[in-house]
């Protein structure tokens, strides 16, 4: 994605379900995310991590990809690696 391609959290997770659940019977053994950005932090209690999307407005409570989403979808991947 270039750098003036907007990524929106929509768009990421649609993505990233496609790569790591894909339908059928076909499923890789191996899958590939690199994502080149920026990390947010969120503290409200407890500390969560966030991958900033292009829509992502931190001042309005809106962070980004939850990386605890993201590792329940790898955990529940059939994909091996």
């Amino acid at each position: 994605v270039g750098l003036k391609t907007p990524v929106t959290l929509k768009e990421l997770e649609a993505a990233l379900v496609r790569l790591f659940k894909p339908k059928g019977s076909n499923i890789p053994q191996t899958a590939v995310f690199y994502f080149s950005g920026h990390g947010i932090q969120k503290e409200a209690g407890i500390e969560e991590g966030y991958l900033a999307t292009s829509d992502a407005n931190p001042e309005a409570g809106f962070y980004g990809l939850s990386l605890f989403w993201l590792r329940r979808l790898l955990q529940e991947s059939p994909v091996r690696q």
